[in-house]
């Protein structure tokens, strides 16, 4: 995704397609518009981008030609200007390969990095507190509830269930890791940031629709 933003059309194809009129509940409009903007966007990359490696060794390949050229018949003005208009193309495709491999680094990291050590230990304490006893019934039904202490107040959770403002959801999203790795659906925190004046709206009333209704819209 962050390939994409290299190209200053990418900005102007997620407009246009997100200002697409699409019926329904906040959630429903928002998930339907990541699915068409993921799906012009695949196509969008294979017209523009193509293969990236290609386009490297393509592009070397150009200058190397060039440069012979010079060599053989002798250095010409036409030469000298195709060769640094060519000199171009290779910085621009190599910094698209860099932010590629880095992309394809991070997924991979989050999928195998380390053994997941952490995610493993983190889904051993969540099997741990769902095994553990809340409450005793012992003869004549009396139960005991006291064998796990209330961590959250009544007041602390009323406040983390409140509906939060548009300013906290704007904190929010970009108070996350630009550079994680994608979702599920292929967008990543990256997209909604590089993008937020266009898809600021929708994303605000699905959280707020989400958090109002305690319930998630099904992919």
């Amino acid at each position: 995704m962050q390939t994409w933003n290299l190209n200053p059309n990418c900005k102007s194809i997620v407009k246009k397609i997100w200002n697409y009129t699409i019926h329904g509940d906040p959630m429903f409009v928002l998930n339907h518009k990541l699915k068409d903007i993921k799906q012009e966007l695949d196509t969008w990359n294979t017209q523009t981008f193509g293969t990236i490696h290609n386009r490297v060794i393509e592009a070397t390949l150009k200058i190397n030609n060039i440069q012979l050229s010079n060599d053989n018949n002798g250095p010409s003005d036409t030469l000298l200007e195709q060769e640094k208009a060519a000199k171009i193309e290779p910085d621009y495709s190599l910094q698209i390969e860099d932010v590629f491999w880095r992309e394809k680094a991070r997924a991979k990291w989050n999928c195998e990095g380390d053994k997941n050590t952490a995610y493993f230990h983190r889904l051993t304490k969540i099997k741990q507190a769902t095994k553990k006893i809340s409450m005793l019934n012992i003869e004549n039904n009396h139960i005991i509830e006291d064998t796990i202490p209330c961590l959250i107040s009544d007041q602390i959770n009323d406040v983390l269930s409140m509906i939060p403002t548009p300013e906290e959801i704007v904190y929010a999203v970009f108070a996350m890791n630009k550079n994680g790795a994608l979702g599920s659906d292929g967008n990543g925190e990256s997209f909604f940031q590089s993008h937020w004046n266009t898809v600021k709206f929708d994303v605000i009333a699905a959280t707020s629709q989400f958090f109002s209704q305690n319930w998630i819209s099904p992919n």
